[in-house]
């Protein structure tokens, strides 16, 4: 609880980066195309997303990071789970 508290204390000081010019946007997504151009290209549909979010935090922490995770209604059709992190 205490590392938590202090990374809020960081981020409420405003000493963090995130994505985008802005420095604020939670994440940068991969948008699919509605229409198949390529065989293997997955097309846009429900719950089908790929993120990346990276970020800098200040303070004691002074680090870089950056998560990945996406998902795919199609996934439970192949004994996948919905969410992959």
């Amino acid at each position: 609880m205490e590392v938590i508290d202090d990374m809020f204390k960081v981020v409420g000081k405003g000493d963090y980066i995130m994505g985008s010019l802005s420095g604020n946007e939670h994440g940068q997504r991969i948008y699919f195309p509605v229409t198949k151009f390529l065989p293997n290209m997955p097309v846009a549909g429900p719950d089908r997303r790929s993120m990346a979010m990276v970020a800098y935090l200040g303070g004691k922490f002074n680090v870089c990071a950056e998560k990945w995770y996406g998902s795919n209604v199609e996934n439970t059709k192949r004994g996948l789970p919905l969410l992959l992190i």
